[in-house]
């Protein structure tokens, strides 16, 4: 608890003495001519600030534990400090942690050999012409303690600093003392823990300047609680300050960014709106209530806590903004900044920077503002790319042109500007559109002053997430292809349950980066934190990766025996209820949730349908809408009940761009499910011609007779990326590709396309329609020859040795024919030979 005599002497010690009295008079008319002012001199101690711009801290070395290597970095070396120096910073904060190296009361004696590791490293940095901060820093974690055992962490406190402080009390006025890291208090209220920080930083600085020497002058670093910007802790270190009435005390205090985007979490992955309003609020606070009266600042620690690498948890681009728009507002407003590096940003083995653009913003905010856009990726969508808009954040610049690997682009062809929205054309970006997926180019968008802003230019394929198991306690690696695409977020949610969510936060349902999961670009996987399965309990998750291309992408996990097992690219629509899915205008009697009659778990939809009855089921406007344009396959149960034969039309539908209540169906095709059985039905979105829909919301089940039909049911409704395998249940009948003959007609020469051209015509002899999509594959082709129009589409079950190309997505009627030319490259002698195959839905027959 509190010493009970601290507060009265305390305020005691506060009371104005006469000579103080005349002091504040002074001071008080002073402000007042500032105030009238139109420029004001800057103090000594604000000059020494600015001087020491920008900064960089030396983490998890000093301030390790138990040992300065502990947390992954070699021990720091003189090249290290040189380097940090060459590199252009002025200042270098050096946080120790003094705690694992301090004997027992009541002497709370340094190692030795510790202070003098300590003096070392101060050393360097003297010897490098940098300005120094050395602190205590991890010390404050059994400073804590203090409300419960405040005299005996007083004493400790005062028995370190009275030991640092005379081992450099000879050192320049370029070495300056930081009291404590990050201070704070269990089990207080913040009135009280604001007295124990007063308490505490009157007691360093009675300390240190009681050694004398260049003590009695030293630059002295006081924080607020938790070095945080809050109006009560900045009013509350304003007034220790003004107390101690030194004119060479700093204030501190840190700076990470709105926590939410920091870290990647409740869905906030952007550097706009409320991130950069809770950012800027808080420092312009610093500047009105510290700054502004005097008190020069250091930003002892900025960063943001999950961005080192491009890519990874803070997107690169969002990244940048916020670093360009802080740096440069606490570059104007005269606070210093000292960059936190624990050892993921400067290579201390090879002196190079990790994200090197990140270094360079750094160094271009001293220059002035330099220009960003809203982003940095451009997503190219092979089938159909379109105008890309990008609205651009000038920074009292102007635009001046974009540039390819150095090429400039022409306005009005390759791009537009109108004010500041940049749009990137059609006709400019078509050309990116094709081969590898990922990144194709890199745009350069340059402007009047500062740096380019550049442009990522990436060719979007399908992201893919392969099944995958572990054992609980340990993290689920899911093989995953991301086509080219960037993860911006990831949701989870129990299948069914609207709250809690599951994890570690269950207040949201966005996942916490890096905490919870971690995607792998390289080596093509997601993971799955075991820290977030700790959190969860046995019920299916359906995990919902929000990709920064605009696609959203499902996986559903689900716990059996001491397993975590995760399926494959799905969308669940109904199982045993519905799952983001509501019953939308249905008109037919029905109960969602009936046990009759189940194909799995406990409930399945019952349909007594009269004539032309049907059950409309929607995607629920309230739910994070899904990109279903890589979805390929309807997937359902049905069952007939005691007669079967009904005839059930199944279409699926998407919203109407010119009715915002309407929706646009596609070409409904029909089911007869039998009687006394569950089928398995597998439609092709291609069926309804409905492939590449991004937006299906809407899914009918109807009678199309005009009589009553007989009582059946339908269970376990999804729709899927993979393709429909090849024994297809529609209609009633069994189909097989066997169905299909190929017939090939003679060969002509094309000698200006240097090919040869073979027509050949697929049928179906079948009594059936063959849904498609149907391919046609060729064996053994000619060593020396090659299908000159292959259609180059990797199938999923396709074999990738053999060319092929697709005959439809479509239907074949029975009797009805395909046509197709195939166009081979010129042989060089032997003529060609091959043997053709046909593939029905990606399935060799």
């Amino acid at each position: 608890m509190l010493n009970p005599n601290y507060e009265y002497t305390h305020m005691k010690k506060r009371l104005p003495q006469p000579h103080h009295l005349l002091r504040l008079a002074i001071g008080m008319i002073c402000a007042l001519l500032a105030a009238h002012s139109s420029f004001a001199e800057k103090t000594p101690m604000q000059e020494y600030v600015e001087a020491m711009q920008p900064g960089w801290n030396l983490g998890n070395s000093l301030d390790a534990s138990p040992t300065e290597t502990s947390w992954g970095n070699a021990p720091a070396t003189q090249e290290l400090i040189e380097q940090v120096a060459a590199q252009g910073f002025k200042s270098i904060r050096i946080p120790v942690t003094w705690n694992q190296y301090v004997g027992p009361a009541p002497d709370y004696t340094i190692d030795p050999a510790w202070m003098d590791r300590v003096q070392e490293v101060v050393d360097w940095s003297i010897e490098a012409d940098l300005y120094v901060m050395l602190n205590m820093h991890h010390d404050s974690i059994w400073m804590r303690d203090m409300p419960a055992d405040h005299d005996a962490v007083l004493e400790r406190f005062n028995a370190i600093w009275s030991q640092i402080a005379p081992r450099f009390r000879d050192y320049s006025n370029k070495l300056h003392f930081e009291s404590i890291n990050e201070p704070e208090f269990h089990d207080a209220d913040d009135a009280t823990q604001i007295a124990l920080l007063d308490e505490l930083n009157i007691s360093f600085f009675d300390i240190v300047r009681g050694t004398g020497g260049n003590n009695a002058t030293r630059p002295l670093v006081l924080p607020t609680l938790r070095t945080n910007n809050s109006q009560q802790y900045l009013d509350a270190l304003k007034d220790t300050i003004e107390y101690l009435d030194d004119p060479n005390l700093i204030a501190t205090v840190h700076e990470y960014g709105y926590w939410p985007f920091a870290v990647n979490i409740t869905g906030v992955t952007k550097f706009d709106g409320a991130a950069k309003d809770w950012t800027m609020s808080g420092l312009e606070r610093v500047n009105d209530t510290l700054v502004a009266n005097g008190i020069p600042v250091i930003v002892g620690e900025i960063g943001l806590l999950d961005f080192s690498r491009v890519d990874e948890g803070v997107q690169r681009g969002q990244a940048l903004q916020y670093f360009e728009h802080v740096l440069s507002y606490l570059q104007s407003t005269g606070m210093t900044y000292q960059w936190w590096d624990a050892g993921g940003f400067f290579n201390r083995s090879t002196f190079d920077w990790i994200t090197p653009e990140l270094y360079d913003y750094m160094l271009a905010c001293a220059q002035g503002r330099s220009s960003t856009g809203a982003t940095d990726l451009v997503f190219v969508d092979g089938e159909a790319p379109a105008d890309v808009e990008i609205p651009l954040n000038l920074n009292g610049n102007s635009f001046v042109s974009i540039t390819d690997n150095g090429s400039p682009l022409t306005e009005g062809v390759d791009y537009t500007l109108d004010g500041d929205v940049l749009t990137l054309k059609t006709s400019f970006l078509e050309q990116y559109a094709s081969g590898e997926y990922g990144v194709k180019t890199v745009l350069e968008t340059n402007f009047s002053s500062g740096l380019p802003w550049k442009l990522f230019v990436r060719n979007l394929g399908k992201m893919v997430l392969a099944p995958a198991t572990t054992t609980k306690g340990l993290d689920l690696v899911i093989p995953t292809d991301f086509g080219g695409d960037v993860l911006e977020a990831m949701e989870a949610k129990y299948v069914g349950v609207a709250w809690p969510n599951p994890g570690p936060a269950d207040w949201t349902s966005f996942q916490r980066y890096k905490e919870n999961y971690l995607p792998n670009y390289a080596g093509k996987a997601m993971t799955i934190k075991n820290t977030f399965f700790q959190s969860t309990n046995n019920d299916p998750i359906d995990l919902i990766f929000h990709m920064w291309s605009g696609r959203v992408v499902k996986y559903r996990v689900t716990f059996t025996a001491g397993t975590v097992d995760g399926d494959a690219d799905e969308w669940v629509v109904y199982d045993d209820s519905l799952v983001g899915w509501n019953d939308w205008a249905s008109w037919a009697p029905r109960d969602l949730a009936s046990t009759t009659t189940v194909q799995s778990g406990t409930n399945s939809i019952e349909v007594n349908a009269g004539a032309w009855g049907g059950v409309v089921l929607g995607h629920n406007p309230w739910e994070t809408p899904v990109d279903t344009s890589t979805f390929k396959t309807l997937n359902f149960w049905i069952h007939g009940g005691s007669e079967g034969g009904q005839n059930i039309g199944v279409n699926v539908g998407h919203p109407n761009p010119e009715d915002s209540n309407g929706v646009i169906w596609g070409s409904a095709t029909t089911v007869r499910p039998e009687a006394g059985t569950w089928t398995k039905v597998e439609i092709p979105l291609s069926i309804f011609g409905a492939e590449g829909w991004s937006d299906i919301n809407r899914l009918s089940f109807q009678n199309f007779r005009g009589e009553t039909a007989p009582t059946y049911y339908i269970d376990d409704i999804k729709f899927t990326s993979s393709l429909a395998s090849n024994v297809t249940f529609i209609d009633g009948a069994q189909l097989s590709p066997n169905t299909l003959s190929v017939d090939r007609g003679g060969f002509a020469l094309n000698r200006r396309a240097r090919t040869y051209a073979q027509r050949v015509t697929v049928t179906n002899t079948g009594t059936e329609d063959v849904f498609g999509p149907i391919y046609l594959a060729l064996d053994e082709l000619s060593s020396n020859t090659s299908l000159a129009n292959a259609d180059g589409t990797t199938l999923e079950s396709a074999p990738i040795d053999s060319p092929y190309i697709l005959l439809t997505d479509g239907t074949i009627e029975p009797g009805a024919s395909i046509n197709a030319v195939l166009q081979f490259s010129m042989p060089r002698s032997g003529g060609i030979t091959y043997t053709t195959r046909t593939i029905v839905g990606g399935e060799n027959p």
